[in-house]
């Protein structure tokens, strides 16, 4: 349960910070640690609640390789405090998945920008990804969950 405690700290910054004022297009990974004789099982979990089902398989010059399994979530919201509504669905999710039987490693919350250089055009998609600079008190209590 730790993905979904950090998860609720998270949702009580999103409601206070200059973040909460992000609205438009967002998307969502939930990673999931899921053995490989479950994955039909992620699937119908998946496919019940209209989330997209993701995995990467990652390979490195090394010889190491790791499948990440990730539930994708799109979201679109034009109102203030957007990150607020959705870090609560990603809260939902992970509670659903973690009492699936899925528990949540990781959780990213990735906001679409508007093409903002004359080099992109709505047809050469990129996005933004802004890493946060918690305050003190907010991290201090995420890392202390376990």
């Amino acid at each position: 349960m730790k993905t979904s405690q950090q998860l609720q700290v998270l949702l009580n910054v999103a409601a206070t910070e200059s973040i909460a004022y992000l609205c438009g297009k967002f998307h969502a990974h939930l990673t999931l640690e899921v053995a490989s004789d479950r994955l039909d099982q992620c699937q119908a979990f998946c496919t019940e609640r209209r989330i997209k089902l993701t995995i990467v398989d990652l390979e490195n010059t090394s010889g190491r390789s790791q499948t990440d399994v990730m539930l994708t979530v799109h979201f679109r919201d034009p109102q203030s405090l957007a990150v607020g509504r959705i870090t609560q669905r990603l809260l939902d999710i992970t509670i659903e998945a973690e009492a699936a039987g899925f528990p949540v490693v990781r959780a990213k919350l990735e906001h679409e920008s508007s093409p903002s250089l004359k080099a992109f055009t709505p047809e050469r998609y990129h996005e933004v990804h802004i890493k946060l600079k918690l305050p003190a008190r907010t991290f201090t209590a995420v890392q202390a969950i376990d």
